[in-house]
């Protein structure tokens, strides 16, 4: 129907909806929309031209009502002041002597009247129009919350690409009408606004004409004795005046009689125009809001979208305020737990402190009995306890010191080993460096270079200079290093060489050492031909020879390995390597000589070397006049020597330098080779000196032609008379050498705000010019970059190149931090620092210097930041945390000024708080040293949110709104954040409104209500004006945390049969709000009435019961009414009605009883485990080992840390000493509080099957009846039980009894076990009272039958006493007897489940069944074994015998025997008897499985009743021979019983003759039957073989005859017609009759008559003990039976199939039955 509504009221809307295709197109969509949007502004239009009218009229309605209201006197009141103005002129024209202050008076008793009437008419006017303005806004109020949720419920502004794509017709559809709500809400909005501005304003003039009717009653007050006097003074004047008086009043009687007609004339007029604008009106706002309701129902439809979304929303919510919720509830509980922790210590303490004052008095009253002065003993002990901690906390204390010296002079012994450690390698390295860079290292590598490069071996030539020397005379022509000469000291060199070359190619002898040649040759000396004397010298090295060496063999010979010929050549017998071995003796001698020479070989060339490593042997020193001269005697001008700066690569540079004899005499020169590789690289000329005279000179050129960029040091060697003189070359090629000046930059102390300079600088001491680039600064020992992501303002430097700039894109130019170092140059780097905030700052700026270096310096900048004078002692933010709409918070800012002047503060409200935020003063002085507060006052408002948009945090949702304090003559102002979390005080309610329904009387409807804190704080609200049948659970009151949901019960419960609507007030304390919760219910009669539906129990111990009633009548005078008690699930296991179901007629009643058995408490649960505290680390991060305390050191300990308390406790007493370290006992256990017991409430819900209603048809009907329950649907009524759970132990236990195990209820067990028919037992239940008051103890009654009964009197248990009470036990008949019986005491109700039974004296005999003696032979004894067991408490006396026996024996006695055949069987004992069977003939008939028949009868002495016996079947066989056939067909007429002449014992009095054998025996066998054609029929016989009472025995072998043909074709057949059978065992034979489906033509079933068909087979029997007599085994004939009926005929078959479908039904039948009573009783 709405959809229809929809089409009617907007037809052209779904028309262009039915013209948009499938797949529109960006621009159809984007018309369509223009198109919608034309009409949809027509018909706004339209409604606000009908609004503005309404408005209009509304508000000229109004102002003529304030007009009318301010009027201070209405007509009738101007009439009669009127009318007594005349009268008062009349009197006065009349009486001139009146005085002028009776004039006065009457004015103002006049006046006073009027403006009283009129105030009192202008309020009534004023109330009634409130009200109706009131009702209007409510109206508005309503109309516009309907068309906001109609706004929620349509879609939202369509995506661009979903209009796109063609995927938002729906919303596109309703995009002009959620528009126009839009606007609609907004003019409702403002509509109400200005109403509610109305309603204000009414308010205030409501107010104002309270006022002044108040005044005008004090006037009229005032002027009642003032008009009292005045009619006193004016009656004698009116008596005397009464005819002029009355005159003139009917001349005014006559005009104001016209007036008033007029008056109401006009009063009438009046009325209908009001009547005409009121009509208009309502006219008007019903149009519009019929036409509103049109509007509602279709924008109702566009909701359930957005609330879906909504409730997902609320749903994820909820969900996370849950866990937020459970997450403060934790730690909540685990606040609690630690405070009860923390109480309950501090209980014990204050505990173990009394406990010892306590114990102190004690000691002291004892002491003073006994003479002695406590306060003395005390003291000493005191003393001497101080004493003995005094001296504990010594030793600790020393022990301390010593594990701190300890541990000093341990650190200190590591750090000294490390400290030598290191001095050492410095130490060694030094050595090392002076060793190899030293003079006598210089020298010793000349005179090595020499030796190895002269011929002689010699590092100096000519030491005169005199002598010419020829170089290619003295030097070698080339060093061993040469080519590949260098190979023979390097092998592994060598190898990978050949291997190069020719790979497995054999190194030539002259490549090999020396060492490598011998062990190739197998000559010289090897490391097997030395002794062990020798090896010593041996492993000083291959290169260290004796000075013997093996002669090289001449080219063209073969070392003896070398013998062989290649492959190939003939062998040559006079090879000079064929020489003759020498015998063992020879060689050793060779070799111990060669040894010899090598030895003394090594020693003359170590003598030679240290004869030749004297660089100063060819020297001599200069003496002149006694004076020796030292040093150099040549030296260098300049004294650098040789020095080549900036070179390049292929270029050549020529220096000069000047030698001049220093010496004391002639001396001279000559230049020496430079140092190998340097000589190749250098050029000397110079002239030769000769001979030069102390303080000559001559100069020497120094030609450098470089091939690389290499730098070279160097020197050039000159040999002089006095020693070697060295001067050094250095060459620098061209390159940068950039270093920085200051490496460390310190700022002075700057202010914030303020800015500082400093400068550090770039030194470029090479050729080649250095670019650099300046990173930014940060924080000192951080990598450059680490400030990836802030900006530079985050730094108080800023660094930049003097004199370098940067051009930016728009062309401006700003310094810049890049520069170049030019060559032989310098750059100035400059740092500004102007900090923000104040303390130390340290920062690093990287300088990158580019090619050729490659390198990074750091400038280290370090500076201080002085705060500012003005400052708000660190406080940055002002938080108000959450603050609420509309309520107002405050908060102080305190400033404080560090300066020495006064400082004046300004504080400036931001734009955006205008409104909301009140600064108080804005502006003050803050004197130096002092402080000065500014006071901040925040009131938001719905518009702060919007104005402070910008500022909120995405992250926190909080508003931070930066502030600052701004001082003149300080640069910075003082910044802070103003934060504040915006939030509303709205409180939801779900559902919106509550409807308890139909509530019967005496019952509670019960609503959840979901209470909803909309805003960001907690709110405390409460349920105020309650209606007296509204009740909220847990509380009226509460408290709701932000965003929680919190779910209060409101329960209804009615007292009257009415319907009531009325509304539930909340209030909440934050911003006052008020929410008024709208609620229905209706109390209707309750169909069963229940005498109190309210069940209190008394306190109940755990596992006992308690029970109450209550009575349920059904009123009704026509209907049955069924009930059902349905526990709640929460206390099935402890609660139960009975009976739970039930029926009840009109006007009939029943009682319900309702029973409590608490569970028991389940146990505490263990206390966590602690956790184990994790150990102290030191500066290095290693756990620091704590001295381990013993345990004397730790009572101490403890002791001490008690003293304090324990002083503190009993200073008040005066007994305290100081110093009291004596271990304290540990506390005592506080005494457990009785546990609380437990309180429950169940409402168990009592469930009405519905009733269907009467109709009048019906003779009961009665239409003037208003029963409001003939016929009602399911009524649910509830019982509520109110139970106490008593906690802890009773104080009445029971000593000798057990409980029942599993039994819910407390029951304990009185066992009176076996108890013989007529015998009494009696045992006692004892109480014991743990009470100090006496207990009355009390039996209930037992059975009726009297087999349980209570002999102890009902009598009080004395207090901590002990009672028995004693019960006896009598049986009366064979039974188990069960019976609970019930103690009642005034503290507890005690169960005794009462048990016995009543035995008969009968024993238990096994076999339980059938005794079987087995097969025997005559002769032979078969035993079996009877066990007899007492089941009784009792001993019995037993005797057996055998009845009823049936046999063939031939002699004068019974075959069974017992042993024993009787006796005494002890209490629960057992007895074993033996019978015997002795058989003396073989039985009778043959094949029979009784043979031997009786019954065992066992039987009780004195045992009379049933039970005194006890009987078994006995069953025998006795064969004539060792095998037999049995199994055949029962023949009771062949077997018969003993003789009359055999008695119980078996004697008889005669002897009979035995019977004859017979030649065969005969066996009958009957198949089961009858069967028809086509069935099977079998049945069995067994062979077997008897075995000996000793175990003796024979296979017993079998042989049956085929069957005849004609046997065969009937359909006989037998499955082993032979076989054996072993002794003890059977072996069974089965024989089948097949019946052919098809009879034959000479069977009488044929011709449909019964028959019985026989075969006869013959089975011959051989072996066994004894064989049979018979040469060719005994036989045994076996007559065959089987009974066939005839096939079936059509007429029967068709029967048998309708007897069994008839069957079928019947049981269908049966089965359908039997569950519709069960449906009923479920039901019921």
């Amino acid at each position: 129907m709405e959809d229809e509504d929809v089409a009617r009221d907007d037809p052209p809307l779904r028309s262009d909806e039915a013209t948009v295709p499938s797949s529109p197109t960006p621009q159809d969509v984007i018309a369509k929309m223009a198109e919608m949007e034309v009409d949809a502004d027509a018909h706004e239009a339209a409604i606000d031209a009908e609004l503005r009218g309404i408005a209009a009229a509304a508000a000229g309605e109004i102002d003529a009502f304030l007009a009318e209201a301010q009027k201070s006197v209405t007509p009738a009141g101007r009439g009669s002041l009127a009318a007594r103005a005349r009268a008062a002129r009349a009197s006065a024209e009349l009486r001139r002597e009146t005085s002028e202050r009776n004039i006065r008076d009457e004015r103002a008793v006049a006046a006073a009247l009027a403006h009283y009437d009129g105030a009192k008419r202008a309020l009534a006017e004023l109330s009634a129009r409130m009200e109706r303005v009131q009702r209007t806004i409510d109206e508005l109020e309503d109309d516009a919350t309907v068309v906001r949720g109609e706004m929620d419920g349509t879609a939202d502004e369509p995506d661009p690409g979903a209009v796109a794509m063609g995927a938002a017709g729906t919303t596109l559809a309703t995009l002009p009408r959620r528009r126009r709500l839009e606007r609609e809400a907004a003019e409702y909005a403002a509509e109400i606004a200005s109403r509610t501005e109305e309603l204000e304003r009414l308010d205030a003039e409501v107010a104002r004409a309270r006022r002044e009717l108040i005044d005008a009653e004090h006037d009229v007050v005032f002027v009642d004795d003032l008009r009292t006097a005045v009619a006193k003074r004016e009656a004698a004047a009116l008596v005397r005046d009464s005819a002029r008086v009355a005159d003139i009043s009917r001349t005014d009687a006559e005009a104001l009689r016209r007036y008033e007609a007029a008056r109401h004339a006009a009063y009438a007029r009046e009325r209908t125009r009001r009547e005409m604008v009121a009509e208009r009106e309502r006219f008007v706002v019903e149009a519009g809001r019929a036409s509103r309701r049109e509007a509602y129902k279709r924008v109702n439809e566009k909701l359930q979208f957005v609330r879906e979304h909504l409730e997902a929303a609320a749903s994820m919510d909820r969900e996370r305020h849950v866990d937020d919720t459970r997450r403060l509830l934790e730690l909540k509980h685990s606040t609690e737990r630690a405070f009860e922790q923390v109480a309950k210590y501090v209980a014990a303490k204050n505990s173990f402190h009394e406990q010892r004052k306590a114990d102190r008095r004690r000691e002291a009253a004892d002491l003073l009995a006994k003479g002695q002065n406590p306060y003395l003993v005390f003291q000493e002990r005191e003393e001497a306890r101080r004493v003995r901690a005094a001296e504990r906390r010594n030793a600790r204390n020393h022990a301390m010191r010593m594990e701190q010296i300890r541990a000093r002079l341990s650190k200190e012994e590591k750090e000294e080993a490390r400290r030598a450690a290191e001095a050492a390698k410095k130490k060694e390295l030094d050595r090392m460096y002076t060793r190899t860079l030293g003079r006598r290292a210089r020298e010793e590598r000349t005179k090595k270079y020499m030796e190895g490069a002269t011929r002689a071996g010699v590092d100096i030539l000519d030491a005169t200079g005199r002598n010419t020397v020829f170089p290619s005379q003295v030097s070698r022509v080339a060093p061993k290093s040469l080519g590949l000469g260098g190979l023979r000291d390097d092998p592994e060199r060598r190898k990978m060489v050949a291997d190069d070359v020719a790979p497995g190619a054999q190194p030539l002898d002259a490549m090999l050492t020396r060492r490598e040649r011998e062990l190739r040759l197998g000559e010289g000396v090897g490391v097997g031909s030395l002794g062990k004397e020798y090896e010593p010298s041996w492993n000083a090295g291959p290169d260290r020879g004796t000075g013997a060496a093996t002669p090289r063999p001449p080219p063209g010979t073969r070392t003896s390995e070398a013998t062989a010929t290649a492959p190939g050549e003939e062998e040559d017998g006079d090879a000079p390597g064929l020489e003759e071995p020498e015998d063992e003796e020879a060689i050793k001698i060779r070799e111990r000589r060669s040894a010899l020479l090598r030895m003394e070989s090594e020693r003359l060339k170590a003598k030679a070397k240290e004869r030749f490593s004297d660089p100063d042997r060819l020297y001599s020193s200069q003496v002149v006049c006694g004076r020796e001269f030292a040093g150099d005697s040549f030296a260098p001008t300049p004294k650098r020597g040789f020095l080549f700066t900036d070179f390049e690569a292929g270029g050549t540079y020529r220096k000069k330098i000047t030698l001049t004899n220093v010496s004391y005499s002639t001396g001279t020169f000559k230049v020496m080779d430079m140092e190998y590789p340097y000589s190749s690289l250098f050029d000397v000329e110079y002239a030769p000196p000769g001979r030069m005279s102390a303080g000559m000179s001559t100069s020497i050129h120094l030609t450098f032609t470089p091939r690389t960029m290499d730098p070279v040091s160097c020197h050039l060697s000159l040999s002089t008379n006095t020693g070697i003189v060295r001067v050094p070359v250095e060459c620098r090629p061209k390159s940068a050498e950039v270093y920085l000046v200051n490496e460390e930059l310190d700022f002075p102390e700057t202010l914030v705000g303020q800015r500082a300079i400093a400068f550090a600088q770039l030194i470029n001491e090479g050729a080649i010019p250095v670019p650099f680039a300046c990173e930014y600064p940060v924080p000192a020992g951080c990598e450059p970059g680490s400030r990836d992501g802030e900006d530079g303002d985050d730094s108080p430097f800023t660094v930049r190149v003097r004199g370098s700039w940067k051009e930016l894109e728009d062309g401006r130019r700003v310094p810049s931090a890049e520069g170049v170092v030019p060559g032989y140059g310098s750059a100035f780097i400059v740092c500004e620092f102007h900090p923000r905030r104040d303390g130390p700052v340290q920062e690093d700026v990287h300088v990158r210097l580019g090619a050729p270096l490659d390198v990074d310096a750091v400038i280290k900048l370090r500076a201080v930041a002085g705060p500012l004078p003005v400052h708000l002692d660190g406080r940055t933010t002002m938080d108000f945390k959450g603050v609420a709409i509309g309520c107002v918070y405050r908060d102080e800012l305190i400033v404080k000024n560090r300066a020495d002047v006064p400082a004046r503060c300004v504080l400036r409200v931001p734009e955006c708080l205008l409104g909301s935020c009140e600064i108080i003063p804005d502006m003050l002085f803050c004197q130096p040293g002092g402080s000065a507060t500014f006071s901040v006052k925040m009131t938001p408002t719905e518009k702060t949110a919007e104005r402070c948009k910008k500022h909120v945090n995405p992250e926190t949702g909080c508003v931070e709104v930066p502030m600052k304090v701004t001082t003149p003559g300080q640069n910075l102002p003082v910044p802070f954040t103003l934060r504040a979390l915006l939030t509303s005080s709205d409180l939801t309610f779900d559902p919106p409104a509550v409807d308890f329904g139909k509530v019967a009387l005496g019952e509670v409807s019960a609503v959840k209500v979901k209470i909803t804190n909309r805003a960001r704080l907690m709110q405390t609200f409460g349920f105020s004006e309650l209606p007296d049948t509204v009740s909220v659970a847990p509380s009226p009151y509460g408290e709701i945390l932000a965003g929680e949901t919190l779910e209060v019960e409101l329960r209804y419960a009615p007292t009257l049969v009415q319907s009531q609507a009325f509304a539930v007030r909340v209030k909440t304390l934050l911003g006052g709000r008020i929410f008024d919760l709208k609620c229905v219910g209706r109390g209707v009669r309750p169909a069963l009435e229940m005498t109190g539906n309210v069940v209190t129990l008394p306190p109940t111990a755990a596992r006992e019961m308690s029970h109450g009633t209550v009575v349920i009548r059904n009123t009704s005078r026509r209907r049955t009414e069924t009930f059902e008690f349905v526990v709640p699930d929460e206390a099935s296991n402890v609660l139960r009605v009975s009976p739970h179901v039930g029926t009840l007629g009109p006007g009939q009643g029943t009682r319900v009883r309702v029973e409590f058995c608490p569970e028991d408490p389940p146990p505490p649960t263990p206390p966590p485990a602690p956790t184990p505290e994790p150990p102290e680390l030191d500066e290095d991060g290693n756990p620091i080992e704590k001295p381990e305390k013993s345990e004397d050191e730790d009572a101490d300990g403890d002791a001490e840390g008690d003293a304090g308390d324990a002083d503190g406790a009993e200073a008040v007493e005066g007994e305290a000493v100081e110093g009291e370290d004596a271990p304290a006992p540990e506390p005592e256990p506080e005494p457990e509080e009785p546990p609380e017991p437990k309180r429950d409430v169940w409402r168990v819900p009592v469930f009405i099957k519905a009733a269907p209603p009467l109709t009048e048809d019906e003779q009961t009907f009665d239409p003037n009846d208003d029963d409001e329950w003939v016929g009602h649907p399911t009524a649910v009524q509830h019982v509520e039980v109110r139970a106490v759970t008593r906690a802890g132990k009773s104080s009445v236990v029971v000593d000798n009894l057990h409980e029942v195990p599993g039994s819910a209820e407390l029951t304990y067990d009185l066992d009176f076990g076996h108890v013989a028919v007529g015998d009494r037992v009696v045992r006692s239940i004892r109480l014991r009272n743990l009470a100090d008051t006496a207990v009355g103890v009390g039996m209930s009654a037992p059975d009726h039958e009297g087999v349980f009964t209570a002999l102890t009197a009902s009598r009080p248990m004395p207090p901590l006493g002990e009672l028995d009470v004693k019960v006896a036990f009598q049986p009366g008949r064979v039974h188990d007897y069960h019976e609970i019986v019930t103690l009642k005491t005034t503290l507890r109700t005690i169960r005794v489940a009462m048990r016995g039974a009543g035995i008969s004296p009968a024993l238990d005999v096994e076999p339980s069944d059938v005794v079987d003696c087995g097969d025997a032979v005559p002769g032979d004894c078969k035993n079996a074994t009877l066990t007899l067991t007492n089941p009784t408490a009792f001993p019995q006396r037993w005797r057996a015998e055998v009845r009823n026996l049936s046999s063939h024996g031939l002699k004068s006695r019974s075959p069974f025997t017992f042993s024993p055949g009787g006796g005494v069987i002890a209490p629960n004992g057992t007895c074993a008897v033996t019978l015997s069977f002795t058989p003396d003939a073989p039985g009778a008939p043959y094949g029979n499985d009784r043979m031997f028949s009786g019954t065992i009868a066992v039987v009780v002495a004195g045992g009379g009743g049933p039970g005194a016996e006890t009987t078994r079947e006995l069953r025998a066989r006795c064969w004539a021979d060792g095998s037999f056939v049995c199994g055949g067909d029962d023949d009771a007429g062949m077997s018969s019983p003993l003789p009359p002449s055999v008695d119980a014992v078996g004697l008889r009095t005669g002897l009979r003759e035995p019977r004859p054998r017979a030649p065969y025996e005969s066996i009958e066998l009957t198949l089961p039957g009858p069967i028809r054609p086509g069935d099977t029929a079998s049945a069995s016989l067994h062979v077997g073989s008897v075995k000996n009472a000793d175990g003796g025995g024979s296979n017993a072998e079998y042989a049956f005859e085929s069957f005849a043909a004609d046997d065969v074709a009937k359909g006989w057949s037998v499955d082993e017609p032979s076989g054996s059978v072993a002794a003890g065992d059977r072996k069974k034979v089965t024989f089948t009759f097949a019946y052919p489906s098809t009879p034959r033509p000479v069977d009488p079933c044929y011709f449909g008559i019964p028959e019985t068909v026989r075969a006869d087979v013959t089975c011959v029997l051989r072996g066994g003990v004894p064989a049979p007599a018979e040469e060719g085994g005994r036989e045994v004939r076996v007559a065959l039976r089987c009974r066939l009926l005839p096939p079936l005929t059509a007429e029967e078959i068709a029967a048998a199939e309708a007897e069994a479908e008839a069957r079928k039904a019947s049981a269908e039948e049966g089965d359908g039955g039997g569950d519709g009573v069960d449906a009923g009783d479920g039901g019921a």
